[in-house]
């Protein structure tokens, strides 16, 4: 599938965690979900379950610029009135 852009190849497993010697389950899956949120995995899965077109997308990327910009202007001190 090398001449198909929009096809990506499929990781197999890849977020894992080994138990430690006497670790409880409750700290190994601590550290797992971690991993998981560190990784960005289930917020991939998240933004996959629902078909977002393409101008749905970019109007998107242009509000979070502007509302980007403006946080910024308001920490700096001011929009320059």
């Amino acid at each position: 599938m090398a001449g198909v852009p929009w096809v990506q190849p499929v990781q197999e497993h890849p977020m894992f965690v080994q138990a430690r010697e006497g670790e409880p389950f409750e700290e190994l899956y601590r550290r797992f979900k971690r991993g998981m949120e560190a990784s960005g995995l289930l917020r991939e899965y998240r933004r996959k379950q629902r078909f977002i077109p393409a101008h749905e997308e970019r109007r998107a990327k242009i509000q979070n610029a502007a509302r980007k910009k403006r946080r910024a202007e308001a920490k700096s001190g001011g929009g320059g009135r």
